[in-house]
């Protein structure tokens, strides 16, 4: 929620979250993991972060827990 008051109340916050995020994504480009795999990985995290910050049914902490183990497990090479 934070975020979403910076950014409307210092319109350069967006600009900066932006920017860091597409630096965090480069790097997701670059580790090696398929991309689709990385943009999955991605796009869960993003919606494990948004459910718990707007309280939108946020997921109950054992359950978190496990889903970003098996995130974490999904980031190792095969091999």
């Amino acid at each position: 929620m934070r975020v979403f008051f910076a950014a409307s109340l210092h319109p350069d916050a967006s600009v900066h979250i932006s920017h860091s995020y597409q630096a965090i994504l480069s790097k997701l480009d670059d580790d090696g993991i398929d991309p689709v795999t990385a943009t999955i990985i991605r796009l869960a995290i993003d919606g494990l972060y948004y459910a718990q910050m707007l309280n939108v049914a946020p997921v109950e902490k054992e359950m978190r827990q496990e889903v970003i183990r098996r995130l974490l497990a999904m980031t190792k090479k095969e091999g």
